[in-house]
């Protein structure tokens, strides 16, 4: 909060919306006068909201939605926040701007406001942190999750919750991979985790 505004103008390109020179939001719409088409700009925000990250949480039942965006604010200051998809779609991610965010007055806002929003799909990075352990098959192939990664993929995000998040298991070069190996082997049946254990060591 508080750095300076960036020009957030490319990310409407080619939209029905844009920011005007005071850095609000505006939706743009024509109207036919006599031959000629005309543009209206109408102010509905004051301020863009840039869609920075889409970020799904799969625990293995469910899948939860969140987007990261950053508020430019009329004046040059940017906010960050992250809020559930629900939120958005809702046409309620207005509200989590909070004091900030000031919308102009009108039926069609809030709506408008979304969907200058979810017009930038296409240069939304996206990313999904697994919230579970085990195995999972992913993209076509068997991997193991831990807290911190997976065996057999080395580009997955794995964020483990409560106890779980002790389940962190060491990599190929890692100078305590054996003692973590024997303590593994104290509470669990070889027979179980042998095989997991040699795929840890074999697949980086």
């Amino acid at each position: 909060m508080g750095e300076k505004r960036n020009d957030v103008s490319e990310v409407l390109n080619g939209t029905d919306y844009l920011a005007d020179e005071s850095g609000w939001l505006c939706h743009r719409a024509f109207k036919k006068e006599g031959a000629s088409w005309v543009e209206y700009q109408t102010r509905i925000l004051n301020g863009v909201i840039v869609a920075k990250e889409e970020i799904v949480f799969d625990n293995g039942q469910d899948q939860e939605r969140q987007l990261s965006y950053d508020f430019h604010q009329a004046g040059g200051k940017v906010y960050s926040n992250r809020v559930p998809m629900k939120e958005v779609t809702s046409n309620n991610i207005v509200a989590s701007l909070g004091l900030p965010g000031r919308p102009a007055i009108g039926a069609q806002v809030k709506a408008r406001i979304t969907d200058s929003v979810l017009v930038q799909e296409p240069k939304v990075k996206r990313m999904t942190v697994y919230q579970h352990t085990g195995v999972r098959e992913i993209d076509g192939r068997y991997v193991f999750l831990y807290n911190g990664g997976a065996i057999g993929a080395s580009n997955l995000s794995v964020e483990l919750t409560g106890r779980n998040t002790q389940y962190i298991l060491p990599d190929s070069n890692s100078p305590d991979k054996f003692k973590t190996v024997k303590l593994f082997l104290d509470v669990a049946r070889r027979q179980l985790c042998s095989r997991c254990w040699r795929w840890r060591f074999s697949r980086r």
